[in-house]
């Protein structure tokens, strides 16, 4: 069945397009971009470190549920220091 719109035309869903944007930040705000998707690369690549040894140590699957509990196994705090490790080499 075709669903109709009020001028009487048939109507075939939501129509997704690409956008894009292009951003020219300030240093200060380009500089904060960079830390962020830094610490992103970092944080992504300690939960899979995390994923990887649980399977090769434990036969263990992590799902991402677990590793957000804030459990002390899920965050190693002397690797997770935003003094030190997080912030990114210079």
């Amino acid at each position: 069945m075709m669903i109709a719109s009020p001028a009487g035309l048939p109507v075939l869903g939501p129509v997704e397009r690409k956008v894009t944007y292009r951003l020219y930040p300030s240093k200060t705000v380009r500089d904060e971009l960079l830390r962020t998707r830094w610490v992103h690369c970092f944080l992504w690549n300690l939960a899979l470190e995390e994923r990887r040894r649980a399977w090769k140590e434990e036969k263990r699957r992590i799902g991402f549920a677990e590793q957000c509990d804030g459990s002390p196994s899920s965050v190693p705090a002397a690797r997770f220091s935003p003094r030190s490790t997080l912030n990114p080499p210079r």
